[in-house]
């Protein structure tokens, strides 16, 4: 058979074993998507690509998805590395449901060590703590002096004298 044809029929394969699993997406005929760990805050997605002569030679794994944000570069390099290993290991097969299965039964082991990058929302949360901290006696004086009571900062009418120089 031919590479297309593999391909075609490898991809009716993974949709029949995967049809009611909400974690796999096809993205086009040669681009899938499988979502591990859906439950946890280490979960990421994988995708896999297959180049024109798959399954010949190995698919492209891709972890660089816009959902793998919170994961470092380097832990998504060392999981693309591993599965990439599988892959080369089966070269010639049709490899994709084997590459999900390797992950999902080792991703306790593929995840075990990585550090997560902090979410935007935690980020915005410690800012608005150190904002929101209560202003003592003193520095309510000081801010009341500063605004003269007015709320306008001190100089606000002063003139430009450069300005002023200039016009004469």
């Amino acid at each position: 058979m031919s590479p297309k044809e593999d391909q075609v029929m490898e991809m009716e394969v993974l949709q029949s074993i995967y049809e009611s699993d909400d974690n796999f997406k096809v993205m086009s005929d040669t681009r899938i998507q499988y979502k591990f760990g859906a439950d946890t805050s280490k979960s990421f997605v994988m995708e896999i690509e297959w180049p024109p002569d798959y399954p010949e030679i190995s698919p492209k794994i891709n972890m660089d998805v816009f959902y793998n944000s919170h994961i470092t570069d380097n832990v998504r390099q060392e999981i693309r590395n591993k599965v990439l290993e599988v892959a080369k290991e089966n070269e010639g097969m049709a490899v994709s449901f084997t590459l999900i299965d390797y992950v999902s039964t080792n991703f306790e082991e593929l995840t075990a060590h990585w550090d997560l990058r902090p979410s935007a929302e935690e980020v915005t949360k410690l800012e608005d703590r150190r904002k929101d901290e209560p202003m003592t006696k003193a520095a309510k004086r000081r801010m009341w002096d500063r605004n003269e009571g007015t709320g306008k900062e001190r100089g606000w009418d002063w003139v430009d004298i450069l300005k002023h120089l200039a016009q004469t």
